[in-house]
Parts: structure tokens; sequence; C-alpha cells
């Protein structure tokens, strides 16, 4: 048995079962001493203390190098082929660890800081190396169009059925963020009043899918809001409302995301019909369904345990 062999399982055994194993094999103390790490009087004292509390005696102490008594051979032909066995299914495990997937996910940015941390705490034990790459939904379906991700969280309609495959999570009421300031200080508004409240409307980036969402939910309805200010992350969309600088329709993962912010926003119903963000998993059709199955089931049960809950607790401080 070489000293790594030894040091790879001899935290199963108690000192005196791992002094005994060693120097039956050794049969001298100094090889046992270098294997073991340990002093020679130490080792002498263990198997001492062994033989004692077994009632048994082990080596044959009159002989040089130490031989085994009948019984003390017995013993340590079960405990050997208990070492063996130990040895083979620790082996297993090390190879079944290294043969762990690599899991590789994006997601919108205003679901990363929440929904993508609980992600990355529940799939580490069952990866062997696990990313997170977060973007805009048009980036993200282009990751997965590159394999540079497996999975992606986000918010749009326009995929490439024949490519992706998708599955839907959940949808999100959109609200209305305005400034805390003494005017916008009620709890409903018209399409009108928010027209002419003097300031502009904040909208997401072109090239994000709330872009696209809030784009196609306006023009539904023959609504122009005037516009010259456009951002791509939900923290600095809550920062400039913050300000007075423009008001906007938010998703309450944008809230959940930024609480500090959230508590320095008045928001509010936006008016009929409100809008909601569809959130759905997109994927290669190649990708392992085990993967998206589980990654699907953590997204929705967070959602419903997590995300929807805190939205209310921010309601309820309003």
């Amino acid at each position: 048995m070489d000293k790594k062999q030894w040091s790879e399982n001899s935290g199963f055994f108690s000192t005196g079962t791992q002094v005994f194993l060693v120097m039956a094999e050794c049969g001298n103390l100094s090889e046992a001493s270098s294997v073991l790490d340990m002093h020679p009087s130490t080792i002498s004292y263990h198997l001492s203390e062994l033989e004692k509390s077994l009632n048994l005696p082990l080596f044959d102490h009159s002989k040089r190098p130490l031989k085994l008594t009948s019984e003390g051979l017995n013993l340590y032909n079960e405990l050997k082929y208990h070492f063996s066995s130990l040895n083979v299914r620790v082996q297993k495990l090390r190879q079944k660890n290294f043969l762990k997937p690599i899991i590789r996910i994006g997601i919108i940015e205003s679901l990363s800081r929440n929904l993508g941390v609980h992600l990355i705490e529940k799939l580490s034990p069952l990866s062997n190396e696990i990313s997170l790459l977060t973007g805009t939904s048009k980036r993200l379906i282009e990751l997965v169009k590159t394999q540079t991700v497996d999975i992606a969280i986000a918010c749009t309609k326009k995929i490439d059925e024949s490519f992706f495959a998708q599955k839907y999570l959940f949808s999100e009421p959109s609200v209305l963020a305005l400034p805390k300031e003494p005017r916008f200080e009620k709890d409903f508004f018209t399409w009108e009043e928010l027209r002419f409240c003097g300031l502009p409307f904040l909208r997401y980036n072109r090239f994000s899918g709330g872009s696209e969402m809030t784009e196609n939910f306006l023009n539904s309805l023959f609504i122009h809001l005037p516009n010259r200010i456009e951002v791509d992350d939900g923290g600095v969309m809550l920062k400039l409302i913050c300000k007075g600088i423009g008001w906007s329709l938010v998703r309450p993962a944008t809230l959940v995301q930024h609480p500090d912010l959230a508590a320095q926003v008045h928001f509010c119903k936006m008016p009929d019909p409100v809008m909601q963000r569809e959130v759905i998993l997109i994927f290669g059709k190649s990708v392992n369904p085990e993967l998206v199955d589980t990654v699907e089931t953590l997204s929705k049960s967070f959602y419903e345990a997590e995300l929807s809950k805190e939205f209310k607790k921010i309601l309820q401080q309003k």
C-alpha cells in the first residue's frame, strides 16, 4: 500500500486500524512511520492499545520484522477486503463527479441577481462547471444559436422554431413607475394623463425583449408616447425615475432586484389593459431534456416561492 493510496482513504478508519493495516504490510516501524507520517513510538503505542482493546495478540512481537499472528492475519484479510472495496467505490464516485456536465445558462438582466443566483446554487452540485451570462433577449437567442449557452431565460416570442425549442415559465404584470412627487402620488393614471404629464417615457433599448414587447403593446393600442431616452438596464431605469427624469413601465422582477431604488419610486397599476411579460426557456433541440426539465422546475418554483412574494411585500411597503 503506497502513501498516496493510503492517505486518500484513511479518513474512513480509526487511528488504531490505520496503524494496524500499515504495520501488517510494512512489517517494520521505519517504513510504517513514513507511510503514516507518524513517529515510531506513537505507532507502537496505538498497536498496543488496539491489542488491549480487542484482547487479541495481533503481532508476534518476539520476531523482527513483526509477523502477524493467526488472529491478526484473519483480521487483516477482512479489513483489507473492505479497504479495497472502499477504494474502488471512491474512484467510481470521483469518475462520476468528473463526468458531470458543464452547464451554460443565459438569462435576462432583470432576473440575473435573484433567479440567476438561485439556479447556480441549485445546479452547482449537478455540474462539473457552470457559467451564467446575462444580456438582452436578442443577444441570448444568438448565444443559444451559436451554442455558447445551452439554455436561455428570455422574454421574446421571435424564435426560429426549426432550430430552437421553448417552454413557458411564468408571466409578470407590468407596473407603472413614476417619480415620488406630489403630482404623481395617486394609484391610477389614464394614458392621456401620462402623455401630458410633463416627463418623457423611458424606453428599454430597442434591441431588448422588453422594448420589443412594450412597442408591440403600445402600437396595438395606437398609443404614442414622448420619448428621447433609452436604456438597457433595469437599475439605471429606476435610478432615472428616482431623479425625476422620466417614467416607465417596469416588471416586478426589476423592483425585486433593486429594492433600495424601488423604495424611492412611486409605482401603481398601469392603465388597462395590463401588459404581461411572458418569461420563456429557450434551448437548442439537442440539449439534454433532463437539464431543461430541471431548469424549468427550479425557475417556476422560485418565481412562486420567492419573486411573487417579494413583489407583494414591496407593494405592501409602498
